[in-house]
């Protein structure tokens, strides 16, 4: 997936490799997943399947995610 498409929100990357805490702070149990949040709140997630990748979700499933929640695209 190319999260680089994603328009109107930021995008952060972290690891959880050396940082255990994170891990079980975001419920992480996959890797990689992918966290939307608005205002420090959760509001959805996408986590990798049995084959340990996201290309199963589309990015436009993710800006569709987003548009809603900042109100892009509504005219």
């Amino acid at each position: 997936m190319d999260v680089v498409k994603i328009k109107d929100a930021k995008i952060f990357k972290a690891s959880i490799d050396n940082n255990a805490v994170l891990k079980q702070d975001e419920r992480i149990r996959s890797v990689p997943t992918l966290i939307l949040y608005k205002n420090g709140k959760e509001i959805t997630r996408w986590e990798a399947g049995i084959n340990l990748s996201l290309s199963h979700i589309d990015y436009r499933e993710i800006q569709k995610e987003v548009d809603q929640l900042t109100g892009a695209n509504k005219f």
